[in-house]
């Protein structure tokens, strides 16, 4: 089994373990990720637990869009050696190294960005909330990631069928 450039993954042990200098995808990450999964569902599913998580996930979009807007502005301190390009224009990717990992990234958080909105208690929370929703959003556009913006439809439509069937199954009662 060759891998690009006639690497053989069966030949080097090291790769397959390690990955390669541009991917990092070998065992270890695998093993990884295993071990995140495997953590995450050990915790106990509640809607205490499901909060905290959801907000762990709203404060790493926070800190992702962020670092987002600082390169969209053209300030990243950073010099980047591969960036992804379309059109001579360079793509934003946050923190997260390319910009379809930070547009699937925030896509995926947008929900877990609304349910917390719901439960804001708080005017400025939710405010705070509504300016992450905003900014996530405009960072899947400022990707360029096709794929992304598909997902954010579903996402939307899907969204507006639960809503839809909320308030249809709320003038039944």
């Amino acid at each position: 089994f060759s891998y690009g450039a006639g690497l053989n993954l069966f030949s080097n042990p090291a790769l397959s373990f390690f990955g390669t200098t541009d991917s990092y995808a070998g065992l270890v990450v695998a093993l990884a990720t295993a071990a995140v999964y495997f953590a995450a569902r050990s915790l106990p599913g509640t809607p205490q637990t499901f909060a905290r998580l959801a907000s762990a996930a709203a404060v790493a979009s926070c800190v992702a869009v962020g670092y987002a807007l600082v390169q969209l502005a053209g300030l990243d301190p950073i010099v980047w050696g591969r960036r992804s390009a379309y059109g001579g224009t360079f793509r934003v990717f946050g923190t997260l190294g390319h910009p379809n990992h930070l547009a699937a990234y925030l896509v995926m958080s947008l929900p877990l960005i609304a349910y917390l909105g719901f439960r804001a208690r708080s005017r400025l929370l939710r405010a705070g909330l509504v300016a992450l929703a905003a900014g996530s959003i405009t960072m899947i556009v400022a990707t360029l990631s096709r794929g992304a913006w598909l997902a954010l439809a579903v996402t939307a439509v899907v969204w507006f069928g639960l809503l839809l069937t909320e308030r249809a199954e709320g003038d039944v009662r």
